[in-house]
């Protein structure tokens, strides 16, 4: 994993309101209005999942430990906001985190 500019988006998690979420090129981090601490995962014990989007239009995109179906962190998303962390999801794939759809 290389070092990177740090990425920052701002988006509306359909279950969390108002978050920003950022990656560093080692660290993802989220916070939210609705919850008053952040949450940290390192990118190198991470993979993305996406499921949906579902019968209200919402993806569900999970940030799991590799190997293991424990879920680190979901950001539930519409179409829009969906492609508002999108920079977040690329730095991702480009820092090597798999990105594998719904099992």
């Amino acid at each position: 994993m290389t070092d990177q500019q740090l990425v920052e988006v701002f988006y509306n998690d359909s279950v969390s309101g108002e978050a920003v979420l950022t990656f560093d090129g080692h660290v993802v981090e989220r916070f939210t209005t609705n919850i008053s601490e952040s949450v940290r995962v390192h990118a190198s014990q991470i993979a993305v999942r996406l499921k949906g989007p579902g019968r209200k239009g919402v993806l569900e995109v999970q940030l799991t430990r590799r190997n293991v179906r424990l879920v680190a962190l979901v950001l539930w998303v519409d179409e829009a906001n969906y492609a508002a962390i999108q920079p977040v999801l690329q730095a991702l794939a480009e820092a090597g985190v798999p990105q594998t759809p719904w099992q």
